[in-house]
């Protein structure tokens, strides 16, 4: 699949194994930074990208979002943004959180994400944006009591989007306000 996307300027963009562990004795293939880093060694394509999704390596003790976001931010296609609680007990155990309430510094994931932008624009000035989703919102006000897919109310994903709007304008207004 990686020379015909090559042939055809086909940016692709791997999704990592959700929930991140190993099932009925299969292991998942990609889960960690270091699973990344094995997919980009052995196909180095500039064509051969990812998908942050934030809450599923979040899930993850062993991950560092922050960290990941900074490392594979060139690789960067496209990124879920969604919160998640470890169990203290049973750290590959999760539940859903708000966005910006979780175990994962969301704020300064964003942040990365938007360096990452902004490095690409100065180098090319039609950079490529890092398109950003929020992910599994909550069910909240008229989504109560609907039949929708656990993670994907309409209210409760407006919500998320909203946290991820305002973190994002209030950074960016940042930046400018150091540039001046």
């Amino acid at each position: 699949m990686l020379p015909r996307a090559e042939a055809l300027g086909v940016k692709l963009s791997i999704h990592p194994d959700d929930s991140p562990r190993d099932r009925l004795g299969l292991p998942h293939v990609i889960c960690t930074a270091d699973d990344l880093d094995l997919l980009f060694k052995a196909l180095p394509s500039p064509c051969n990208g990812m998908t942050l999704c934030v809450g599923t390596y979040g899930s993850r003790p062993d991950n560092n979002l922050p960290a990941m976001a900074r490392q594979f931010g060139p690789r960067i296609r496209f990124s879920h943004l969604r919160g998640v609680c470890r169990d203290r007990n049973e750290q590959l155990s999760f539940y859903e959180a708000s966005h910006l309430d979780s175990d994962i510094d969301m704020i300064q994931v964003i942040k990365d994400l938007l360096c990452e932008e902004n490095r690409r624009r100065r180098a090319e000035p039609a950079g490529q944006d890092i398109y950003i989703r929020p992910n599994h919102g909550h069910q909240m006000m008229d989504d109560i009591g609907k039949n929708v897919n656990p993670g994907y109310s309409g209210i409760g994903r407006v919500e998320g989007l909203a946290e991820v709007l305002g973190v994002t304008r209030a950074l960016s207004a940042k930046e400018t306000q150091a540039l001046a």
